[in-house]
């Protein structure tokens, strides 16, 4: 008989993902509801794991319900602790301005622990910044008017106007009304400010370096250079 642990498939966030994870302990709890019927007592069982994962070698628990009206072909209801994280994009400790840094973080945070209203907040906050920074650090007053001034400087397409209205309207809601998007909605903003960030504040410099790497076509070959023809070297 083998000592190997049971292999499963589960969440990792060091790695990302799911990833194999060992299951290095299991514990089961069954609670009766309805036993009015004992041949088919209406019961939930609530399955505790401690799970190893095969890559990186971190430990996490999940948490499995399961109750016995449902369908075989039902899903569990599984959960992690710590629970999924949205990770932070590689690129973040390259963003020159630190508030801009901890705002993102921060935000991710909230999104990982699905804190839907501080992260719609926190999101609001990210645009808030990065038009003032790219504004040349000039309050231009309510968000409408910045993204005016965004637009007439080229920063912003026109087309875009109204699609950060609606992301800023979230945050405003969420601040206002506490109101509570979706963790869908919230991942979604976020999204859409995080690949706004790195098109005006990350890509620019990439693109520069990629540049400086790139031969130039109207530059002469090493042949070239050297005066010579791939047929002198063949004579």
């Amino acid at each position: 008989m083998s000592d190997k642990p049971a292999e499963i498939q589960a969440n990792c966030n060091t790695c990302g993902g799911n990833r194999s994870a060992f299951i290095r302990a299991e514990h089961s709890v069954r609670e009766t509801f309805d036993a009015s019927d004992p041949e088919y007592p209406v019961s939930y069982e609530t399955t505790i794991s401690i799970l190893e994962c095969c890559g990186c070698h971190g430990l996490s628990t999940r948490h499995k319900g399961w109750l016995s009206e449902w369908n075989p072909f039902d899903l569990p209801d599984i959960s992690y602790w710590p629970p999924p994280q949205r990770s932070l994009p590689p690129w973040h400790s390259e963003l020159g301005d630190e508030n801009l840094r901890t705002a993102m973080k921060e935000v991710y945070i909230a999104a990982s622990q699905e804190m839907v209203i501080l992260g719609s907040i926190g999101v609001r906050t990210l645009l808030d910044r990065a038009f003032y920074l790219l504004l040349e650090e000039k309050d231009h007053g309510p968000f409408a008017r910045k993204l005016e001034e965004m637009v007439k400087k080229g920063l912003l397409a026109e087309s875009q106007r109204e699609i950060f209205q609606i992301i800023a309207n979230v945050g405003n809601a969420a601040t206002h009304q506490a109101h509570a998007p979706s963790q869908k909605t919230l991942i979604r903003i976020l999204t859409a400010v995080e690949s706004f960030l790195y098109q005006n504040f990350i890509l620019p410099d990439e693109a520069e370096h990629i540049a400086k790497e790139t031969p130039d076509k109207d530059k002469p070959g090493v042949f070239e250079a050297l005066g010579l023809s791939e047929e002198d070297l063949k004579s």
